[in-house]
């Protein structure tokens, strides 16, 4: 950018202009679009909260800059995100019950709003669509995925409030379409609904979760190898495996594995985060098959693929710890085992009262932490800033050495220091 700035400065020198050159008007459409970006921020901090809060329309905002002269409108152009907060700023109570879907008569607002940010805004790189108190309809979900798809230039789509199956629908289309031909990072966490299709044992549930599901496995049998791995570890399809008493976590398995062997990317992404952070050991009602899978997962990424153990990369979650796996396995533990004693100001659920029922996943969890340790995984001092250890850590310790699956390697871990909590 300071290149465009220095061009067009002589430009205007060989010109013969005497007025100042560095005025914002005479910048580089491409730069000034990230004058305009940086004005207009999507989210302001909320300093007496200490949170992130909404302030306005982001369109709008991007508008009102644009109508300054005919340099503001043509940089917008180049604007590189683009933020879809239709449903804060239009509707930010719900309009029905919490999660239902919008009306139909929403449908003209959600069109103008995305057939602006089409028409405006070309060369987008971002689309995010934030989550909200309802639920886009189909029709609806269907204009924000091809407004996505109308930017050329797109690398990361995002969308939280959509319809799970029509969303899939919508991105295959475009993919069929030849669009999303750029795109590096896809995430669908379209988890909300009439229905509430994340209540997996509530048989009110079971069809719609079957045809959300439909449509993700068709969608993913499209994807190429690095989107298909995004979606295989966040959002909404991991949430669908478990039906009632029904799981395919072996298909799921399958699949990750096939994208891996053709060319996903698991070096440059902290992968074993990823998948550690896509369960909650073992708060959920885990199955026998969910926790065979998940231990030869990794071992396949550690033996075959090589994968470091204490990899600090990328991940395509949001919020995802930024400390090791290692860590976030023993917190799965040290969690537990604080609530079983009584330790811990969240209530057990029936199925984790009981010491005799979890122990299953008790020995699932040293089993893993064992197989991480065996490939060098670690969790130090310096892998944790800030962190001084206390009493927690001293339980756990205690608690792990007295099991009797506790191996030899894991005791030579905690004397070296590798096993911090």
């Amino acid at each position: 950018m300071d290149r465009l700035v220095r061009l067009r400065q002589r430009e205007a020198r060989r010109g013969g202009e005497k007025r100042p050159v560095t005025t914002l008007s005479c910048l580089p459409a491409e730069l000034l679009a990230n004058v305009v970006e940086y004005a207009c921020p999507y989210k302001v901090l909320d300093l007496g909260h200490g949170i992130f809060s909404h302030r306005g329309s982001w369109l709008g905002d991007m508008l009102l800059v644009g109508c300054t002269n005919s340099t503001f409108l043509e940089a917008l152009k180049y604007v590189g995100r683009l933020e879809l907060d239709i449903m804060h700023r239009r509707w930010p109570d719900e309009l029905g019950a919490h999660e239902d879907m919008l009306p139909v008569r929403c449908e003209e607002a959600v069109r103008r709003e995305c057939e602006i940010a089409s028409r405006r805004l070309r060369h987008v790189r971002v689309v995010y669509q934030g989550g909200g108190r309802n639920t886009f309809t189909p029709a609806q979900t269907k204009l924000i995925v091809d407004c996505a798809a109308s930017f050329p230039s797109l690398q990361h789509f995002e969308i939280h409030a959509g319809e799970g199956a029509s969303t899939c629908m919508s991105i295959s289309a475009n993919l069929h379409a030849g669009r999303f031909s750029n795109l590096r990072r896809l995430k669908i966490d379209c988890s909300q609904g009439d229905l509430c299709i994340l209540r997996r044992k509530y048989s009110s549930t079971f069809n719609a979760r079957r045809i959300a599901k439909f449509a993700f496995d068709e969608l993913v049998s499209q994807l190429p190898p690095h989107l298909g791995i995004d979606v295989l570890v966040d959002g909404l399809y991991p949430k669908l495996i478990d039906i009632g008493d029904e799981n395919t976590w072996d298909l799921w398995a399958t699949t990750f594995l096939d994208f891996v062997a053709r060319g996903a990317d698991v070096h440059s992404r902290s992968i074993l985060r990823e998948l550690e952070a896509m369960h909650e050991w073992p708060y959920d009602e885990v199955s026998q098959t969910r926790m065979d899978v998940y231990y030869r997962t990794v071992e396949t990424l550690l033996t075959v693929h090589r994968v470091d153990p204490n990899s600090r990369g990328r991940t395509c979650r949001q919020y995802i710890s930024d400390r090791p796996v290692l860590w976030m396995m023993l917190d799965s533990v040290a969690g537990t085992v604080c609530r079983l004693e009584g330790d811990s100001d969240y209530d057990l659920s029936p199925n984790e009262d009981d010491p005799a029922v979890l122990e299953p996943v008790f020995r699932f969890l040293m089993r893993t932490i064992d197989l991480l340790v065996q490939h060098g995984a670690r969790s130090t001092l310096e892998d944790l800033p800030g962190y001084e250890p206390d009493d927690l850590d001293d339980k756990l310790r205690r608690w792990m050495l007295a099991r009797p699956d506790c191996t030899q390697r894991m005791r030579e871990a905690m004397d070296r220091g590798d096993m911090f909590f």
